[in-house]
């Protein structure tokens, strides 16, 4: 069994996934690399069998359908302990995996149970200024924690998807959920953070993007409304038993609430926007009420056009703050 699963998704992309498979290969009697070619047109296929002869122990090609998802067929096949989704346009640092797979060891080896290990990331686009984020505010460095632990949740809180490692179990577990729910990329590390207890967190710089992390600007208004109504109604969040919880998936759901409302304004859906609103407060008026108390400009209301334009200001601060 191996320590680390590792899933790259790959769809046409000869230009880019050397770069990401190369960086996996240090600690390779460790990890388990699985790349999943999304039906590319391309040699990519091709290309990553290429090296699945060359590291045979260590490397698996998958082929999916357009409407397959990548991570539920690398779960399907994995056979790590934890699991991490390496996009084909990104790499990771080579200290920082070394840290990683000792970390883990380390765990295992005391027997510990770790749901979560939290690392570091960085913003590294050629010919423009690296960037790097840091949870060193908001979580205790390298003691395993829980939830309560969290020095606190500001409203630049965010545990992106290269931030995260889970444990393989839980994902198992949720993935007859997601694929239910629809099979949005976000809603896998959304779910598998209600089943997170014990947390680990390194301070350093383990995940690298090639490009910048949040690229909504791909979706149109009617992808995030759906996305954001699933995560509204995926979980009971008043459910969970940790305040600290609760507390940041309320947050995390204010921020795609900007994000979505941002959408309609800029397609002058004021309409569906108002619409989006009472559904969410019909199905749950009071995570609806936690959210909307959440947002800059609530107290002259955001139906208007100066509520608009705050919400815009918000978003463009959102933007800045994580490179999206």
């Amino acid at each position: 069994m191996k320590l680390l699963t590792i899933c790259i998704p790959c769809h046409n992309s000869l230009t880019t996934m050397h770069k990401s498979i190369s960086s996996c290969l240090l600690m390779k009697e460790e990890l388990e690399v699985i790349i999943v070619d999304e039906n590319s047109t391309d040699e990519t296929y091709m290309i990553a069998k290429e090296y699945e002869k060359e590291y045979p122990d260590t490397i698996k090609v998958i082929k999916i359908g357009d409407y397959d998802s990548a991570i539920e067929a690398a779960i399907d096949h994995s056979e790590g302990l934890y699991f991490k989704v390496l996009q084909c346009q990104d790499y990771f640092d080579q200290p920082s995996l070394v840290s990683v797979i000792e970390t883990l060891r380390d765990i295992i080896r005391i027997q510990a149970n770790l749901d979560l290990l939290l690392t570091n990331y960085k913003v590294a686009i050629p010919e423009e200024k690296e960037y790097l984020y840091s949870y060193a505010k908001t979580l205790p460095t390298e003691t395993l924690f829980g939830w309560h632990s969290l020095k606190k949740i500001s409203q630049w809180t965010l545990f992106n998807n290269a931030a995260l490692t889970f444990k393989t179990s839980i994902l198992k577990q949720i993935q007859h959920q997601v694929k239910q729910m629809g099979n949005y990329f976000e809603l896998w590390s959304y779910l598998a953070l209600t089943h997170v207890k014990s947390m680990y967190y390194l301070n350093i710089p383990f995940y690298c993007f090639g490009k910048k992390p949040y690229q909504y600007d791909q979706y149109d208004s009617q992808y995030i409304s759906d996305l954001l109504m699933t995560l509204f109604t995926s979980i009971d969040v008043y459910a969970l038993k940790s305040r600290k919880q609760r507390h940041y998936f309320i947050h995390y759901l204010s921020v795609v609430f900007i994000i979505a409302m941002v959408w309609f304004v800029n397609e002058n859906q004021e309409a569906s926007k108002i619409k989006l609103w009472k559904e969410m407060a019909l199905h749950d008026p009071k995570l609806f009420k936690a959210i909307y108390h959440q947002l800059p400009g609530r107290r002259i209301g955001l139906d208007n056009k100066l509520g608009n334009t705050i919400l815009m200001k918000n978003y463009d601060l959102l933007k800045s703050k994580f490179h999206m």
